[in-house]
Order: structure tokens, then sequence, then C-alpha cells
């Protein structure tokens, strides 16, 4: 994935964000919906795209080697893919994929009718949820340590020249009132989804320490350059 070289993008960015995009292909504009990263080295792997009317609504799975002119400022991106390239792919079990049905190689692109169709492609396909994890469904589940829990993950934080994920963000308003913080990856020990435990290796302690995302009151624009600056990255 090649990120956009604009000196005002920033260096860092939120996947919140990245869901949202506008996905620019050759003949058709699709939504980024979700995003799968790789567990051991949390870049990001594969984006999930709306593609709209154009394509009778159907969700599509690209690779981030499809991805280029990634544009956090802009919020665009743009994709490897055309419209007739997309409809010529053929259903396979609820999906479609490229490579002519031959899952023995990793599929360049899925095709479902809804994301519970394409998720349950791309991990029977692409991977196993032992190596890759949703960003929707990790950033709705329950932020707990080995004792108690500590509140709720609501995203994660990338570097946009490597698309890597570097920060957990999680809201602690179950044990820091009101409160947003940032948190480096090294702490998470174990990455949950809609119905499991995201479990971090933190105290409330570390918590309080740990920079806030925004303020309770309203959105701070400013929180991403906190955070850069906290973790010396400015």
């Amino acid at each position: 994935m090649v990120p956009d070289t604009k000196a005002e993008v920033d260096l860092l960015f939120s996947l919140n964000d990245l869901v949202g995009f506008s996905a620019k292909a050759k003949d058709f504009e699709a939504s980024v919906v979700d995003v799968f990263l790789e567990r051991n080295s949390w870049q990001v792997s594969h984006l999930v795209l709306d593609t709209g009317g154009i394509l009778e609504n159907r969700l599509a799975v690209v690779p981030s080697s499809a991805i280029s002119d990634v544009s956090p400022g802009e919020r665009t991106l743009r994709v490897d893919l055309t419209k007739e390239k997309a409809e010529a792919q053929q259903l396979l079990g609820g999906a479609s994929l490229l490579e002519d049905g031959d899952l023995s190689v990793l599929p360049e692109l899925i095709f479902g009718a809804d994301e519970e169709t394409v998720t349950k492609a791309f991990f029977s396909t692409i991977g196993t949820q032992d190596q890759y994890f949703s960003f929707v469904a990790a950033a709705s589940s329950k932020a707990v340590n080995t004792s108690e829990t500590i509140g709720s993950v609501i995203g994660f934080i990338v570097e946009a020249d490597t698309m890597t994920a570097t920060h957990i963000t999680v809201d602690t308003g179950i044990t820091v009132p009101k409160s947003q913080h940032v948190l480096p990856v090294s702490l998470v020990e174990e990455v949950g989804s809609t119905d499991s435990e995201t479990v971090l290796a933190v105290d409330k302690k570390k918590l309080g320490e740990s920079p806030e995302l925004e303020q309770f009151d309203g959105l701070d624009r400013h929180w991403i350059d906190r955070v850069a600056s906290y973790y010396g990255l400015s």
C-alpha cells in the first residue's frame, strides 16, 4: 500500500477514519467499510469495499497490494480494479474469487452480498482468525486486563507510510471517567471481536499516564499531534 506523499498528510492516522474513505477504481468508486489486519505484524492486509449500485451493492475484499495513493487528508485512496474485471467474477460458495476459483493460491479479490458473507469467505480462503482480524469487529470489543474490565476498544492508529497499526485507542470511561486513551499495540496480548475480549497488559496507573485521544465534551482535532509528540513521532 503506497501512501500519499503530499507534505500535509499526517504521519499517523486512525483506522476509524479509513473506514469511510472513498476508494477510487479506474472507472467507479467504492467506500471502505472494514479493514483486515495481520495479527503478528499489525499490518493492513485487505480492505473491504462497498461497491454500491454500480456492482449490485456487493462488497469486495481487495488486498493491500491493489491499493495506492492513500490520502488521509482527502479521505481517498486508489484501488487497481475495473468494473469489467469485477463483473467477470463468478460466485463460489457465496463469494466470488479471482484465480479461476483455485483456492490453493491467495485470491486477489473476494465478492459477497454482505459483510457476513465476505468475512466467512475471507477466513475460509485467505487466512484463519488466528492470522487476521477485522478492524470493525475488534473496535467493538471489550478491553480487559487479567483481573478486570478496563473499557471498550474504539480504534487503532496506523503509520501512513507502512500502513501498520502502532497504537490502540480505548474508551476508559469505566475506569478513568470521561476519557479515551491511546496505548502502544505492544501492550495488546490478544485482539478480541464483537463477542470476545481484547486483553491488554495495562493497569489503571498506566492508563492514567497514557495520552488522551480526545476531549470528552467534543472532538479535539489536535489529538493526533499530542499522541505523536508523546511517543516521539513528531
